[in-house]
């Protein structure tokens, strides 16, 4: 496995080499991908530079510092922020849910008594009041607030890949606008504010407000990804 590895970042640096890639990271752009070498971490950047980074934290901080998707439609003031632009019909492009930077970890675990619907943009999964509510991937708080629309106390993570998860009839917010969470973070409590006739949580997914179904990709019972991305 060593010498595979080795041998893997030499094929790297003559790509490199021959792409005329620099190591240059002065004016930070768009991260492409992150690979591990021998225990360190290379992030490609869009530019066409490269960089070592000595730790995951680090990584993630650059990649928020640099992330497109936490800059265009970016507003904390309302809940879908894509409204006005063209709606997408269909998702032309995989959607990488995880990767050696960003993990998953179920919001909360109980009964699906709420299925994805037209009229029903999303789950509702069973709790107690109060019950710690995470969020599912790592990424940046863009909205926490109680609203009239029905979701009562809402909060909106957008994530690295430009998907955004939606956790509504919280009792409580425990997150503000612009936070950087990780995926298992406590993000608010159980309840049953909005429009809500029980304790539940209203789980969303969406991509350029556009809503998906998280049965699809997320094994709830197992309380872990499907294989397939979005």
């Amino acid at each position: 496995m060593k010498s595979l590895s080795i041998k893997l970042f030499f094929t790297f640096l003559i790509t490199l080499f021959v792409s005329e890639i620099t190591y240059s990271q002065s004016v930070p752009s768009n991260i492409l991908d992150t690979i591990n070498i021998n225990n360190r971490k290379v992030v490609l950047y869009a530019d066409k530079t490269w960089e070592f980074l000595n730790n995951t934290q680090e990584a993630l901080k650059l990649q928020a510092d640099t992330c497109s998707f936490f800059k265009k439609n970016w507003n904390s003031e309302i809940i879908y922020s894509y409204l006005g632009e063209k709606k997408i019909d269909t998702i032309i492009h995989e959607i990488k849910l995880t990767d050696s930077l960003h993990s998953f970890v179920l919001p909360v675990y109980g009964k699906i008594y709420g299925v994805f619907s037209r009229r029903h943009a999303g789950i509702d999964i069973e709790l107690k009041r109060g019950d710690p509510v995470k969020a599912a991937f790592d990424g940046r708080i863009r909205f926490s607030t109680r609203n009239g629309s029905g979701y009562g106390n809402l909060v909106i993570i957008r994530h690295y890949n430009g998907l955004e998860t939606y956790y509504g009839h919280l009792s409580k917010r425990l997150v503000k606008v612009g936070q950087e969470v990780k995926a298992g973070d406590v993000i608010g409590l159980g309840g049953s504010t909005g429009h809500s006739y029980a304790n539940h949580l209203h789980f969303e997914t969406r991509y350029h407000d556009k809503p998906l179904d998280p049965l699809s990709y997320i094994d709830f019972d197992n309380q872990k990804l499907k294989p397939e991305n979005v």
